[in-house]
């Protein structure tokens, strides 16, 4: 039989529904932050002082102590060559005073002339004016602002006779003044020779004897670069070479501290007896020219010079009664010409009969290489 069904069942009574969560109360606020206090400032900074001014700066070209005249005299004059500058102001002046002698007032570069750059000088110490044994020169300079810095160059002067008879190897000595003085601008020595440091109107350094008569020469040179203004006044272009019977500046054209003249001058001093050299012109050529002591040309032909080329001269001076100049120039990788070019002059006043050399590079940078002097004839 069919078997009894179960009966429905009960339903389960509806779940009671939980009551609604109670809701959390709101949080209470934090209360407003207590504001930081204005930061106290910080008291103005104290300014820093002035700084204290700064004296001058003297840059002896040649050192402050030197030894002149060993290897001959060969000029008039020995030349106290620097710069002297101011790193917050202006140098308003500079004296040099030999010894207990009077102080003398010095012209300050840049010039026309002898000084090239803002601040350079140069002291002409007449020969005649120092003793045997060490000389002292006391260089003051002032500035703007009042300060002043000294500098003593010591100078020990030994004159010795000397024959026209030298073999100057730029690499076996340190400093020109053991072969003689350098006249105007600041040179170094190189493994090559002597050359400018900083190129401008006559750049001279003189070598030998301001007695000797008759001498060759030989030396050599090469042109680095030639000044971007030497076309101008006064140069009216670049040159170099050699002047033979050196004695030194004249006062004509007129100038001083230092003299600036190649004539003969109402003194009756007379630079040099000849100037042989290679000159860059105004039209553009380049010339070998022999110009004579009142700088009349004497003999020019036309000669080219590259930068970098390496150049030889010759130059044999025959004094006596009449002094005849003759020289020539030529390429180091060609041969020797066997032509001169020359002029015979007067001895004696006004022109000169005797005197040292002088290497010229004028508005160049170049250098020189070792030079031989022998006696002629």
């Amino acid at each position: 039989p069919d078997p009894t069904p179960d009966p429905d069942p009960t339903p389960d009574p509806d779940p009671t529904p939980d009551p609604d969560p109670t809701p959390d109360p709101d949080p209470t606020p934090d209360p407003d932050p207590t504001p930081d206090p204005d930061p106290t400032p910080d008291p103005d900074p104290t300014p820093d002082p002035d700084p204290s001014p700064e004296a001058p700066a003297i840059d002896l070209f040649g050192g402050a102590s030197r030894t002149i005249g060993t290897s001959g005299v060969p000029q008039r004059f020995v030349n106290i060559l620097g710069n002297v500058s101011d790193s917050d102001g202006e140098v308003e002046s500079l004296t040099a005073q030999l010894d207990d002698g009077p102080e003398r007032s010095m012209r300050l570069g840049a010039t026309d002339r002898r000084l090239v750059k803002d601040g350079d000088f140069n002291v002409d110490i007449p020969v005649t004016e120092l003793h045997t044994g060490v000389n002292r020169v006391t260089l003051v300079a002032t500035d703007d602002d009042g300060m002043q810095t000294t500098t003593v160059v010591s100078i020990n002067y030994r004159p010795a006779p000397v024959r026209p008879n030298m073999n100057v190897d730029w690499s076996a000595i340190d400093s020109v003044d053991e072969v003689g003085l350098v006249v105007d601008g600041e040179w170094r020595i190189t493994n090559d020779g002597l050359r400018t440091v900083d190129a401008g109107y006559d750049r001279i350094a003189s070598i030998g004897h301001i007695t000797w008569e008759s001498y060759e020469v030989r030396t050599s040179f090469t042109v680095h670069s030639l000044t971007p203004d030497h076309l101008a006044w006064p140069s009216y272009g670049a040159g170099i070479g050699i002047a033979a019977h050196w004695t030194g500046h004249s006062s004509n054209p007129d100038g001083d501290d230092p003299l600036i003249g190649f004539k003969p001058d109402d003194d009756g001093f007379v630079p040099f007896g000849a100037l042989a050299w290679v000159k860059w012109r105004q039209d553009g050529s380049t010339n070998a020219t022999m110009l004579n002591h009142e700088i009349e040309t004497q003999q020019t032909s036309g000669y080219s010079v590259n930068p970098g080329e390496t150049h030889q001269i010759r130059m044999q001076v025959i004094g006596g009664a009449v002094t005849t100049y003759r020289w020539r120039v030529w390429r180091s990788d060609g041969p020797e010409p066997t032509g001169w070019q020359e002029f015979t002059t007067a001895g004696g006043q006004p022109a000169p009969h005797n005197g040292s050399i002088a290497l010229f590079a004028h508005e160049a940078d170049a250098t020189f290489g070792d030079v031989v002097i022998t006696p002629f004839g």
